[in-house]
């Protein structure tokens, strides 16, 4: 009977302090309760509508969400936050690197045009074994993956495990359709100096030049503007030149050759590695990505990449 009682005083108080905008008593008292302030969150139908809430209500919904796990829920209020405030830098400085370690799209797949960035879940184990047996395909794409049904329950595995556990996020590429046409990753994240490196494999038989550029300018998207990154590079093997030709047609830069650097599984001679990068400023004036971008975004919102599936996520 006591825990109904401070639920429905909860409640009567969230009420009365939302609609007069107090946002500090709200947070103070929240704290000191977050068990039950979260619950009547919730009760009140707050998390059904996001997008209408006011974005101090917004970061203590987060906070509240954070102190008693539900991760998912803190990225969400978060994301709609950073939306209303004019972006992820508007965010206080703690907030902003939350928000890179519980952002909707370690959860969420992207809906592009042409084109699904998928996160590998069981579902996708017999696409991901398909390219993973395919040896033409891991030689470009990762020379070091261990076998094929490994590497598939790995890849599965980094899409449910926490964040700060594998600090990589992997997309299976898929047509709208739902055919598997390669892989993306971003590896290697540095949280202090954002940055993070991009690595693309594409199965030649099945991906076209519209379906890699838009995949690309998907990552690159969500890199800078969503992530806010602040540089992305990318190392690619000198035995792969198309690779290397997409990269830098796509607007990232060459800045050196590392010679003789790698020694592939079952070869005797080490490669080169060339190093390329995107900076935030190229991505913001590059002609190329404006174009590309164009292209890539000509029937939908970018910024509203996940809004479509909000009600899903949320309810995971």
């Amino acid at each position: 009977m006591r825990s109904v009682e401070l639920q429905t005083d909860a409640q009567s108080k969230l009420r009365h302090m939302l609609a007069q905008a107090r946002w500090a008593e709200l947070k103070a008292i929240s704290l000191q309760h977050p068990t039950e302030f979260h619950s009547a969150f919730e009760h009140i139908g707050f998390t059904h509508n996001l997008t209408e809430q006011a974005p101090q209500a917004l970061l203590i919904y987060a906070n509240l969400s954070l102190k008693i796990g539900a991760n998912s829920i803190a990225g969400w209020s978060l994301y709609y936050a950073a939306q209303k405030l004019g972006g992820v830098e508007k965010l206080p400085l703690p907030m902003q690197n939350v928000m890179l370690r519980h952002h909707p799209l370690w959860t969420e797949d992207v809906m592009g045009d042409r084109v699904i960035l998928a996160r590998p879940r069981e579902r996708h184990q017999q696409d991901l074994l398909a390219l993973f047996s395919d040896q033409d395909f891991t030689s470009r794409f990762n020379a070091f993956l261990p076998p094929p049904e490994m590497a598939a329950k790995e890849f599965i595995k980094r899409t449910t495990s926490q964040f700060e556990n594998n600090k990589q996020i992997h997309w299976l590429i898929q047509t709208r359709q739902g055919r598997a046409v390669g892989l993306v990753t971003l590896s290697g994240f540095d949280y202090i100096n954002r940055r993070a490196e991009i690595q693309f494999g594409f199965n030649n038989s099945l991906a076209d030049g519209r379906a890699r550029m838009e995949a690309f300018q998907l990552v690159l998207y969500l890199s800078f503007n969503e992530l806010k990154l602040a540089k992305l590079c990318s190392l690619v093997y000198s035995t792969n030149q198309a690779a290397q030709n997409m990269t830098l047609k796509m607007g990232l830069t060459q800045e050196g050759c590392l010679r003789k650097h790698l020694l592939l599984p079952g070869q005797s001679k080490p490669i080169d590695i060339y190093v390329n990068a995107m900076l935030l400023e190229d991505f913001k004036n590059s002609p190329v990505v404006k174009n590309h971008s164009r292209l890539a975004f000509k029937t939908y919102d970018p910024t509203k990449l996940f809004e479509q599936n909000r009600s899903v996520s949320i309810s995971h």
